[in-house]
């Protein structure tokens, strides 16, 4: 007869160890994957420290320190940060106009674990004034220019510096070029600190660029503008269309990158600039010859016109050395506990 009363067999299954392993597994895992997700996904657009932070701990670039100096025809930015390995590293901005307007920029990182060397220099040489003749927005070789404003040889007021605090106590920098007649001016902003202003959003890790044409002489009623600059660098310019292959860059964004090896900087501008009051679209052109890399900015006819770059290199806070170092702890312990659950694994087969 069968005893009714007999348990029935347990089903088998891991026991407990192996069990505790498994979860200790899945949790340490979930550690290692969200810091790296965090890390290399930077701060939402928009984040930061705000108008009132100070800029850390928010995600963003550490704050930097910033020292001015400006000559009627120079001016130079130098803008550091105390690296936790006892290095750190400097981004250096030179505006110059005399004769001709450009920006150059340098980062040098003295880090003991990565060093780095970008150079980039922005020339702007000119304003085309052209009749579009095939309609398709920018200056070509079939379209007529009828006047030319040459930025090369232009008279240039004595540079301007200003300064703004934040609530936090940073500054944010301005330097203005403006032409003699006052067609062309230029004005550049650097932050202290990840901060909210009069420009948007701003990183310690860049430059932000105000391109200003106020009162162009035009000659004729339907004509456009196309103002030209160049791009010397050491390295590989690379033009990026598509935003979303850049954390730098926002929605409406295009740019050149320099790439010198590891060594990265940018330019990057906005799909549209003011016009009148009024947004219109932007269409740039990039282009390379044995001279180096020319952009041109093809803007509709308006009074006063506002287009804005920007200028820097990315991620001077989290680099992906930086990011494995970090995520070191977490494999460590990822390693120990694939070899519980072996050992636990291993003991069980030689149990059973």
């Amino acid at each position: 007869m069968i005893d009714m009363r007999a348990p029935f067999p347990k089903k088998s299954g891991p026991s407990m160890p192996i069990k505790t392993a498994v979860l200790l597994l899945i949790t340490i895992m979930l550690l290692a994957l969200l810091p790296a997700t965090a890390m290399a996904a930077g701060p939402p657009e928009g984040s930061g420290s705000g108008s009132g932070g100070d800029g850390q701990g928010q995600g963003g670039p550490p704050d930097r320190d910033v020292d001015v100096e400006v000559e009627p025809t120079r001016a130079r930015i130098r803008s550091s940060v105390q690296g936790s390995d006892g290095g750190g590293d400097e981004l250096d901005y030179e505006i110059k106009a005399q004769n001709q307007l450009s920006i150059e920029m340098q980062y040098r990182n003295q880090a003991e674990s990565e060093q780095a060397n970008v150079q980039m220099t922005i020339t702007f040489r000119q304003m085309l004034e052209y009749e579009d003749m095939d309609g398709d927005g920018q200056l070509g070789p079939g379209d007529e220019i009828v006047s030319t404003y040459d930025l090369e040889k232009a008279q240039w007021e004595a540079l301007e510096h200003t300064d703004e605090t934040t609530d936090g106590g940073k500054k944010v920098h301005t330097i203005t070029a403006r032409t003699r007649d006052g067609v062309f001016v230029k004005e550049t902003a650097t932050t202290e600190t990840q901060t909210q202003t009069q420009w948007g959003e701003m990183s310690p890790n860049q430059m932000k660029i105000d391109l200003i044409v106020d009162e162009f002489p035009w000659t004729r009623a339907n004509t456009r503008l196309a103002l030209r600059a160049t791009v010397e660098n050491e390295g590989t310019i690379t033009h990026i269309a598509d935003p979303a292959q850049r954390q730098y860059m926002g929605e409406n964004e295009a740019g050149i990158e320099s790439n010198d090896g590891d060594d990265v900087g940018f330019y990057t501008w906005v799909r549209s600039a003011d016009v009148d009051g009024t947004s219109s679209q932007v269409k740039a052109r990039v282009s390379n010859d044995v001279e180096g890399t020319t952009l041109q900015f093809n803007y509709e006819q308006g009074d006063y016109i506002i287009h804005d770059p920007k200028l820097g290199v990315p991620m001077l806070d989290e680099g992906l050395f930086e990011v494995m170092e970090r995520l070191m702890p977490y494999l460590a312990a990822l390693g120990a506990g694939a070899i519980v659950i072996g050992a636990t694994v291993f003991w069980r087969k030689r149990t059973d």
